[in-house]
Order: structure tokens, then sequence, then C-alpha cells
């Protein structure tokens, strides 16, 4: 009878067990995804069933290798770290504005373009190979641990700052339309197409990249030189495009020391404009100047030659030109200087 009564406690105990630690394990194969609309995208695509309670077996996610959920108004991607073998993400057209991939260290291709995205770190996705981020409001992309990136499209964001590997892999960049000053590429020998327009770049040097077949650095008008390895040969490249007041050269740096030395700075006022800018500047020794006013497709709005002088203070009527950004280029001695106009 002892050993009757033993046994029945001991199958109680078991049975009191089994019913306090099945939830328990049932609640830790659960990932939490508590974005409703992301959730009914994972239903829709088999990996969970009505109704949605915030969750999903983690068992139904955690091998899953590409996953589309594009456009489908979700605004949090909380329950992404338990795709944990994920390759491909396409979650562009959300309102997603932040996003964590530490724990997708396998991802290879990444779409997460036209969100609310801030900041993006993908420092822990070695493998990755193609992102694509442009239509944000990112302000600084690191991406110098992505050694295996073939293809970056940041354009239209907000960045100030872009840090590209330093990699060979690195073919296609596109990064206009944003606010960066800098742009390093020196590392990057194989690229072919490059495209940073529409930023405050202040300098360009693609010396190094030898198989460079499509460069567009137009509305960059703090760019006076971009540096190449044969000055005749990049300014015949049908496929490259730059400002009209940027040069090639195969030494940028005698760019500034080059033209005419000036006794005082350059003054244009008013800058923006409405009506009338007035522009005045002193040789050091009498010099011939070519001014001319340039629109961002090179064309010449205004011109003015003046000869032997040493204070030059010229007025330019600017109240017929359509309202933009213009480039006055002050030529001297086969040199020049370029300063940016805006006509309201």
């Amino acid at each position: 009878k002892l050993n009757e009564s033993s046994m029945a406690i001991s199958k109680i105990s078991l049975l009191i067990a089994i019913i306090f630690i099945l939830p328990t394990a049932n609640h830790a194969q659960m990932t939490y995804v508590p974005d409703d609309n992301f959730e009914k995208a994972l239903i829709n695509l088999g990996f969970d069933s009505e109704p949605l309670n915030d969750s999903i077996p983690t068992e139904n996610i955690d091998t899953v290798k590409y996953l589309n959920i594009f456009s489908r108004q979700i605004n949090g991607l909380t329950g992404i770290e338990d795709f944990k073998e994920l390759i491909l993400l396409q979650c562009g057209s959300n309102n997603i504005s932040e996003l964590n991939l530490s724990n997708n260290p396998n991802l290879e291709q990444l779409y997460c373009h036209s969100n609310n995205l801030i900041d993006l770190d993908v420092s822990m996705n070695p493998e990755l190979r193609t992102i694509h981020c442009f239509n944000n409001k990112i302000a600084m992309l690191d991406l110098s641990n992505n050694l295996n990136l073939q293809t970056v499209s940041c354009y239209l964001n907000e960045l100030i700052c872009l840090k590209l590997p330093e990699s060979t892999e690195l073919e296609l960049l596109y990064c206009h339309k944003n606010q960066i000053t800098t742009l390093d590429v020196s590392k990057n020998p194989n690229l072919l197409r490059v495209f940073c327009n529409d930023n405050r770049l202040n300098s360009l040097d693609v010396t190094a990249n030898s198989e460079l077949e499509t460069l567009d650095c137009r509305k960059n008008p703090d760019i006076i030189c971009i540096q190449v390895k044969d000055a005749s040969i990049a300014a015949q490249e049908k496929l490259w495009f730059k400002d009209p007041t940027a040069r090639y050269s195969e030494d940028c740096s005698e760019t500034s020391v080059e033209f005419p030395e000036l006794k005082n700075d350059i003054s244009i006022f008013p800058n923006p404009a409405r009506n009338y800018i007035s522009l005045s500047f002193e040789f050091a020794e009498p010099q011939s100047v070519s001014i001319s006013l340039n629109d961002l497709s090179g064309k010449t709005m205004l011109e003015r030659n003046i000869y032997d002088v040493l204070l030059v203070y010229e007025m330019f009527e600017v109240s017929k030109l359509t309202s933009g950004v213009y480039f006055l280029s002050i030529e001297s001695s086969g040199k020049s200087i370029s300063r940016k106009v805006i006509v309201e």
C-alpha cells in the first residue's frame, strides 16, 4: 500500500509539473509580433493563423530564407529577429521607423526603401550584397563592415555621411539627392556606376576607379575640380556628367593657387537676389577677365569681358531669369573660379 501511495503521489507530481511546464515551453516557442499589420502579413504568407494575438510560432519562421512584406502598412518589425536564416528581406513602402537586423547574420539582400527610417545599422550583416534604402530619412550610413556589397542604393535620404566598405566587390553606387560633403571611392576600384549628383560635395577623386562607365556629379556647386587619371580621356567620356564650373584634372591641388592673386575676397551681393547682383574684387596686378553667369545645364545666360583692370565692379540684371541656382564663373589667365548664385 505504501508503494501504491508513493506511485500515486509521483504521478500527481508529474501531472502538476506537466501542467506548469507546458505553458512555459509553449511560450518559449512564440515570437512577439506587436504590429498587427506585420502579423496579418505573416498570416497571409502561411506562417501563422488567426486570430491576431501579437505572436506567432517561432518554429514557423526560424528557417525562413525569403520574406516579402512589401507595402503592407507595417509600422514596426519587432519579431524579425527570430527569422535567423533570412537571406532576403523586402519590406519597402511601409511606415517603418526602426529596423534591427543584428540577429539576421545571413542577410544578403535588403530592400527597405520608402519608409520612415532615421537610422539603419547593418554592421552585423557581413553577407549583405545588395541594399536598397532609398527614400528614407537616414542621416548617417556606415557600410564599412559590409565587404561583400555589390549594390548600394541610398539616394533621397538626408545623408550627411556615407562610409563605404574597402572592397573590390562594389560596382553600383546610387547616393544622389542627399547632403553628403565627402565621398571616398578610392578603395572601390571596380565601381561601374556612380550617381552622386545633388549633394554638397566639395571634392571628388576617381583616379582609382579605372572601370567607371557612368559618373554623374552634377549639382554639386562646391566642386571646382574632379581628380582623374587622365583629364583628356575623362572629358571625352559620354556618360560622365559634371557642372560646367567644374573641370577634370590630374592634380586638383593646383586648382586654387593657379588663379591670379586677389587682394580681397570676391563679393557677390545680394545673394539670393531678385533684381540685380553686384560683383566686386581686386587683382594684385592688372588682368583681363571673362565673367559669365551659367545655369545648371551650362548654358550661358549673361556674359562680360573686361581687359587690363585691377578693380572689378560689375552689375548684372537677373530679374528676367528663371528662379533657381546659377554659377558665376570668373576666368582669368586660363584659370577659373566659380561661385553659386541663387535667383529668387
